[in-house]
């Protein structure tokens, strides 16, 4: 079964993504960059859903540490913090590459969403694996 990493720091928000993934994938949550670098060094993730800002830190910087040592790892970004980035997909652009994500969902997003992005990239992730060899 495929892996995920929720960095959230928000409990009932963490939650609802456990909930709408967890019949698909093992989920494991992280609730501060503390958590979420220790989750890290035991085990390497399918996907980590991070959300940028976060007690101890920043998802930024879990991102281009991911990007360092887990390149395989896909990363989606699930933010507030650039709220309402419908109609601003060149900052989109810009963010997902600047933290070298595969996706940026803005906040508040819908559970149909999520999942359908986090299927995208884990279909994408094992066709290349297939492709491998």
């Amino acid at each position: 079964m495929k892996s995920i990493l929720i960095v959230e720091d928000e409990k009932t928000v963490s939650n609802l993504y456990r909930v709408i993934l967890k019949d698909e994938y093992e989920v494991e949550i992280a609730g501060d960059t503390k958590e979420a670098y220790a989750a890290l060094e035991k085990k390497s993730y399918d996907l980590v859903i991070l959300d940028l800002m976060l007690p101890g830190g920043s998802g930024a910087e879990i991102a281009v540490e991911l990007r360092k040592h887990h390149r395989r790892t896909c990363i989606i970004i699930i933010s507030a913090i650039l709220g309402g980035l419908d109609g601003k997909e060149d900052l989109s652009r810009k963010v997902q590459q600047d933290l070298h994500a595969n996706a940026f969902l803005s906040k508040p997003c819908s559970p149909a969403l999520i999942i359908k992005t986090v299927r995208e990239l884990i279909g994408s992730k094992q066709e290349e694996e297939a492709a491998r060899g």
